[in-house]
């Protein structure tokens, strides 16, 4: 125990010495949160804890997707999961310590979110919708962690690995209720971008219970998706 909690401290610094990764992922949500709220909610109550937990819940898929995937399948390429052969530490309780830092940091930055929120545009959050916040965080990471996985899987080795990944991330961002309601600006239209991943999971840290279950079946079908991949795709330096 006492290990994984100095290696995920340690992976905890790692982050924080690289520069453009703290940037993007906690000095731009903050940025964009406080931004936006200033231009629209700042005399809008709704809008303001509309916003914020969408943020909460990019920022949740930008961490997933480029974070966690990506970083496993770079682990296979250079060879990195051989050097675990030779230690008694294993490499999956490494990529434990890999996620709970990413979670970690996911916390932190909501946190701060939160604590902005309540100081600059009072959006107050009752114990029930922090707890769906909390869940939202938890299924989002789970999927984007591994629908990160599956794509670096697909495009690994490859020139444009990042832009497949970053194509699919600005589609699922700006296809989503992440920055306005898509689904009552236009029904139809956001009734076709639902069937993205990133929807029901931002609608659950929203306090709707039902999108727990297409949820949970986004997180059963990566989970399954990228064993079959490993299982079918060698992964070579």
């Amino acid at each position: 125990m006492k290990t994984f909690l100095l290696s995920t401290y340690y992976q905890l610094l790692i982050y924080t010495r690289v520069k453009i990764a703290v940037f993007f992922s906690f000095v731009f949500p903050i940025f964009i949160f406080v931004v936006f709220s200033f231009i629209w909610g700042y005399h809008n109550l709704t809008y303001s804890k509309f916003l914020l937990t969408g943020v909460i819940i990019m920022k949740v898929a930008s961490d997933g997707m480029f974070s966690v995937g990506n970083i496993i399948v770079k682990f296979y390429q250079d060879g990195f999961v051989k050097y675990f052969k030779g230690i008694p530490y294993s490499f999956m309780k490494y990529i434990g310590t890999l996620v709970t830092s990413r979670i970690i940091n996911t916390i932190v930055t909501s946190a701060v979110l939160l604590g902005i929120g309540v100081l600059f545009f009072h959006t107050i959050f009752g114990f029930l919708e922090l707890i769906y916040i909390l869940l939202g965080i938890v299924g989002g990471f789970i999927i984007f962690s591994f629908l990160g996985l599956i794509i670096s899987i697909f495009t690994a080795g490859k020139d444009d690995d990042q832009s497949v990944t970053f194509f699919i991330y600005f589609i699922m961002l700006f296809l989503s209720n992440i920055f306005y309601p898509l689904n009552q600006l236009n029904p139809t239209f956001g009734k076709i971008a639902y069937i993205l991943p990133i929807n029901p999971v931002v609608d659950l840290t929203r306090g709707d219970l039902v999108s727990g279950i297409p949820v949970i079946l986004w997180g059963i079908v990566f989970t399954i998706a990228s064993y079959v991949s490993f299982e079918k795709h060698e992964i070579g330096r």
